[in-house]
């Protein structure tokens, strides 16, 4: 492949990459992947990626001006040197496997290999103030799972209501008639989700399915599991819902 064509091809791919990023970006989807306060970085990597191919083909239009004026000699071997196309090959794959590959959020079947967390395992020390706060109405699983890891006087909060939506997942942990209303959270990329769940008792739970989605109301009480105190709601109504548009709980 001559330097030529290979330099267009390049600038095609990356050009095919910038508009993937940006699609991701524009549609909502790129939260399946990264936390979004990190969304401006994408945004500057598009401009940079849009940048770099202008900047590959201003010579190549340049050089194309020039061929049309003059022929081509045979024995200049700059016009003549070969450039192996697998070259392109690596900057292919990230771009093949986005478009492939489906967008969708880690689901249950993900804690096969990840399990289900107890905690949150990041500090809360900067936002403590404010996730107390919250109308316990209001409160996500994450808020309820960091009140109950580090508030060392839980009687305020027990008897609470919660009001929080989630995916189920039956934990082998738990006593029949309990199952995990649960969500991913992510830090910085869905690289480093953790699955997060606060446990439910309801006597019908075995009709329901892992991964269904469900808005669980109810006060909360206690439960200790592997000598950890978890949160618990004693279900008052379950109802089931589709999953949110943003899945995944930001701590």
């Amino acid at each position: 492949m001559n330097k030529s064509v290979f330099r267009l091809l390049q600038c095609v791919i990356i050009f095919g990459l910038a508009i993937y990023l940006g699609e991701k970006w524009i549609s909502g989807k790129l939260s399946y992947y990264i936390n979004l306060r990190f969304a401006i970085f994408t945004v500057i990597g598009v401009i940079g990626l849009s940048i770099m191919v202008v900047v590959g083909l201003i010579p190549l239009l340049a050089k194309r001006r020039v061929h049309t004026s003059q022929k081509m000699d045979p024995a200049d071997p700059s016009q003549l040197s070969e450039i192996p196309g697998t070259a392109l090959l690596i900057l292919t794959i990230p771009l093949l496997l986005g478009v492939l590959v489906p967008v969708r959020p880690l689901s249950a079947s993900s804690l096969s290999t990840r399990g289900m967390g107890l905690s949150a395992p990041v500090s809360i020390d900067q936002n403590k103030t404010s996730v107390m706060q919250v109308v316990a109405d209001d409160r996500t699983v994450l808020d309820w799972i960091k009140i109950f890891n580090y508030e060392q006087d839980l009687s305020s909060y027990l008897g609470k209501p919660a009001n929080v939506i989630g995916f189920v997942y039956h934990d082998p942990r738990l006593s029949p008639g309990q199952f995990m209303v649960g969500r991913f959270a992510i830090t910085c990329c869905v690289a480093d989700a953790f699955a997060i769940g606060m446990a439910v008792d309801w006597p019908d739970e075995a009709s329901l399915q892992d991964n269904s989605w469900v808005n669980v109301k109810g006060p909360v009480d206690e439960l200790t599991i592997d000598g950890q105190k978890v949160p618990l709601i004693h279900a008052t109504t379950i109802e089931p819902v589709s999953a949110p548009e943003q899945p995944y709980l930001y701590p």
